[in-house]
């Protein structure tokens, strides 16, 4: 099939016919230069983010041919609802030949194909939600798998040696595999990854494998409120204050053993007395000292009763500008 520019694809080349749900699916396309010079291809285009093309950019000579290699994400997109084992590919393919933007991204080829679903997701994640580190093990997160080819197992292995997961047959879905996701104790911060799913059909053959994405938050059991100090703009000379008060997330007792301010020197804090032990609270104090951005910040250091202890930082922040004239 040839395009305006003068460069030709074979029809065979943009069918890649029949195959199996993947993320790395490969096809390779060479496209002829049937012009009398030689065509400089700047950039590959492609309609959808699900696809990469090396190389980016390529001279093809007059009368000669150049290949290029496809790497194909044949998932659905997010969004899509994927209720049979068929669905149409589709993805367009646009060569950038020529400086005139207008004229790019209009001239190309369209890559087609039947994709065949194994299993269906349902989730097509699992969000292990935001806990405190010491809330843990995590309740276990169950998504139910459509199956639409008879299977005779899935092979689930983990990114992480913390996280795990295990496929069982449903017993209220004869057509549905249920997956088991379970965490073991997970350090403060984000959590992102991977559960790799590999369908095996009943004839032995393995299916190309599927990425789950595991995500959630493991923080701190201490926490401030606010969390941050955020005074925004205030004149010269003003004084602004704002109190800040320390939670545990499970109601586990601990006391303070220590406050510092950095960053700024006229940032100030003080504990403030009467306030129960279990949720202290802080004068926060800063003075616009000129016309600049203020930044620091408060760190208050406690201990929990099995002598545990951890820090927590809340950054404060104040822009000083000159005070109005009266």
């Amino acid at each position: 099939m040839q395009s305006p520019d003068g460069l030709f694809i074979s029809s065979d080349a943009l069918n890649f016919g029949e195959t199996w749900e993947s993320e790395y699916f490969q096809w390779n396309i060479r496209v002829e230069n049937r012009r009398n010079e030689d065509v400089r291809i700047r950039e590959f285009h492609s309609t959808c983010n699900c696809s990469s093309i090396e190389p980016r950019t390529a001279t093809i000579p007059a009368g000669q041919a150049h290949d290029f290699h496809l790497v194909l994400d044949l998932r659905p997109h997010a969004g899509d609802e994927i209720s049979s084992e068929w669905r149409d590919f589709l993805v367009g393919l646009f060569p950038n030949v020529t400086d005139e933007p207008e004229a790019n991204g209009r001239r190309g080829w369209q890559l087609r194909g039947r994709v065949r679903a194994a299993v269906a997701f349902d989730p097509r994640g699992v969000d292990l939600g935001r806990h405190s580190e010491f809330a843990q093990a995590l309740p276990i997160r169950k998504l139910l798998l459509t199956t639409f080819v008879p299977i005779d197992r899935l092979i689930a292995k983990s990114s992480s040696a913390m996280v795990h997961a295990k496929a069982n047959r449903s017993a209220a879905n004869a057509n549905g595999i249920e997956l088991e996701v379970s965490a073991d104790q997970l350090p403060i911060g984000a959590v992102d990854e991977t559960i790799r799913i590999t369908p095996v059909l009943e004839s032995g053959e393995r299916l190309p494998s599927r990425s789950l994405p595991v995500t959630g938050r493991i923080v701190s059991d201490i926490q401030a409120s606010p969390p941050a100090v955020l005074f925004g703009t205030r004149c010269v000379g003003e004084v602004a204050q704002e109190t800040v008060v320390l939670v545990s997330l499970t109601k586990r007792q601990f006391e303070v053993v220590g406050v510092t301010c950095e960053g700024n020197e006229d940032l100030a804090v003080e504990q403030l007395s009467g306030q129960t032990n279990s949720e202290p609270a802080f004068r926060v104090t800063q003075r616009v000292a000129d016309v600049r951005e203020h930044t620091g910040r408060v760190t208050i250091n406690v201990r929990f009763a099995d002598k545990r202890e951890a820090n927590l930082a809340v950054p404060v922040s104040c822009l000083g500008i000159a005070a109005s004239p009266r």
